[in-house]
């Protein structure tokens, strides 16, 4: 998950309270994992999926940096990322 994505979802809270509630969770987890840039390299290979699996008529979430960084998915939503080649995925 990115900081994006997690930006964009407390964007999306219905009261102010919550809002304020996912701000401070993400803060906290923030400072608890590790941050990974965005490359150039990752960028392609993000274009790359996303174009291969749009073109199949699949839309799907950019699992770009874990691929690359050779990391496990863990998502609640399995056969939606088990399309991409070579990435791991695991069920929450």
């Amino acid at each position: 998950m990115s900081v994006v994505e997690l930006t964009h979802r407390t964007y999306r809270a219905k009261t102010e309270a919550d809002r304020k509630r996912r701000e401070i969770f993400i803060e906290e987890l923030l400072q608890a994992v590790s941050i990974y840039p965005l490359t150039l390299e990752v960028a392609r290979l993000a274009g790359r999926i996303h174009g291969e699996q749009m073109g199949k008529g699949t839309a799907i979430d950019f699992p770009d940096l874990a691929l690359h960084l050779g990391f496990v998915v863990a998502t609640l939503n399995l056969c939606h990322f088990q399309a991409i080649p070579g990435l791991s995925v695991v069920s929450l």
